[in-house]
């Protein structure tokens, strides 16, 4: 038995909307186990879905923590300072991100929040490139940040804008950072991030192509259809002026225009 269901997933300004078929009973919990992971077993078709879900993963966290004002920086190394491998790139970001969060806490008496990813691939092309790091943190200055990094190395440092929705630029760290391994981790954060809300799903009665509410700015919205089966799911995701409001357990979204409507004349 399966029913169609519509439900939201709110990080910071941005808004998801999904349609789709969930098995089981209006009601019931899932209760599905994950398979145990084996080597060997991921398929290209696995890791390119394993792909899009990391980059929608890591676009929601950046837009529930980060805006208007923090930062995207990337360090690349120099022929004397290029890490042998993955492995050790990540230990030396490591040490470098620990310098700088204490300097943030010295300076602000706050926790430095940052996700960062070593990178390898052109995301165009696939092919292997020198080795580099990503990272999203709160403002730090540029020259304290390039104090603290080994004077060969260069170091690119650009600011968040107010556009609320950056999965473009999780599309890049992402695919910068692909690996043929399909469970190998895509990022490192810190603690204490604000995580997306997931609304309760609600019946509806047909899929459709999803409405925005008046004043949204859309940046995706697609409705699918698999001919042999005749199934459907619909998605969208747009932009609101300002964060919904919560309370207590319910979010409060503007409503979409109601489909069908006619106009008065």
């Amino acid at each position: 038995m399966s029913y169609k269901v519509e439900y939201h997933i709110i990080s910071g300004r941005v808004v998801e909307t999904r349609q789709c078929r969930l098995a089981g009973r209006p009601g019931e919990k899932s209760r599905a186990r994950r398979a145990p992971r084996r080597a060997g077993s991921s398929s290209e078709k696995k890791i390119r879905r394993n792909e899009s879900e990391a980059v929608k993963r890591l676009a929601r966290t950046i837009n529930c923590n980060f805006g208007r004002g923090d930062i995207h920086v990337v360090r690349k190394y120099s022929a004397d300072t290029l890490p042998e491998s993955r492995e050790e790139a990540e230990k030396g970001f490591e040490k470098l991100i620990r310098k700088v969060r204490d300097f943030y806490r010295k300076e602000t008496g706050k926790s430095l929040k940052y996700i960062w990813t070593v990178s390898d691939r052109d995301p165009k092309t696939g092919k292997k490139v020198r080795l580099h790091v990503h990272a999203v943190m709160n403002k730090v200055a540029y020259e304290v940040l390039l104090g603290l990094i080994d004077e060969k190395d260069e170091l690119e440092y650009s600011y968040l804008d107010n556009r609320g929705d950056h999965t473009a630029l999780a599309v890049y760290m992402i695919g910068n950072g692909k690996s043929d391994e399909a469970n190998r981790k895509k990022w490192r954060s810190s603690r204490g991030l604000d995580k997306p809300i997931f609304t309760e799903p609600e019946i509806i009665e047909e899929i459709h192509e999803i409405q925005a509410p008046t004043g949204a700015e859309i940046r995706e919205n697609v409705l699918n259809l698999d001919e042999e089966t005749g199934e459907a799911n619909a998605y969208l995701r747009y932009v609101l002026p300002s964060r919904p409001q919560v309370k207590g357990s319910r979010v409060l979204l503007p409503k979409p225009p109601k489909r069908g409507g006619k106009k008065r004349e």
